[in-house]
């Protein structure tokens, strides 16, 4: 494909959707990925065993390699409920460092669950759970 003959705003900017971190830095967003929390699901009810099973699902998410997860699953008690209709995955890296200052970067991958997706911005979803995160200690650091 060829470039040159696209029009960007100048400058060009290949990560539009960034979040503030709790240390004043910033993370890009790399991807994301929304669905609905009981996809795939051919038969049965929501119940314990089935939300344990996606609960499960979501600890081994792998969708952009093997990279730690930060996640609000739901407590224990609230596993016998219906969870909330959305869950979504964000991938999100920043230039600062998290634990190692001769590392390139650190990373993580967030996830949350969302009864509703009206009237929500993807910026805002995901600066509500990184508000909640010490990124220091939970993201990792990576190199190039």
């Amino acid at each position: 494909m060829n470039f040159e003959s696209l029009s960007f705003p100048e400058p060009f900017d290949p990560h539009p959707i960034k979040v503030k971190l709790n240390n004043g830095k910033y993370a890009n967003l790399e991807s994301f990925h929304l669905s609905f929390t009981y996809a795939g699901l051919l038969e049965g009810t929501p119940g314990k065993e089935t939300n344990q099973i996606i609960i499960d699902e979501i600890r081994e998410f792998k969708v952009w390699g093997k990279r730690k997860i930060y996640s609000t699953v739901p407590r224990e008690e609230d596993l016998k409920e219906i969870l909330p209709l959305f869950s979504y995955f964000a991938w999100i890296s920043s230039f600062a460092t998290a634990k190692d200052p001769l590392s390139d970067g650190s990373e993580l991958i967030i996830h949350r669950f969302e009864k509703s997706m009206e009237g929500k911005s993807i910026q805002l979803m995901i600066q509500s759970v990184v508000d909640q995160i010490d990124w220091e200690n939970e993201a990792e650091d990576y190199l190039f």
